[in-house]
């Protein structure tokens, strides 16, 4: 025991420990890249929201008149 009170970690404990602490940083860095991504593609959807063609149906048939 320390002069605090707590115990000291054994080797095993120090190494989950670091390998805790480096999977956390691994996650952290994915989330980063996933938000700068979502960036990017939701302004690349906006635009392509905006080429749309908008397509007018024509009536052909008068009303009442059979399709076929």
């Amino acid at each position: 025991m320390d002069a605090v009170g707590l115990k000291q970690k054994s080797e095993k404990e120090l190494r989950k420990e670091a390998e805790k602490a480096a999977k956390l940083a691994k996650f952290q860095e994915k989330q980063k890249r996933k938000a700068e991504k979502a960036v990017t593609a939701s302004s690349k959807d906006r635009e392509e929201k905006k080429k749309k063609e908008i397509i007018e149906y024509l009536h052909t048939k008068k009303p009442g008149e059979k399709k076929g």
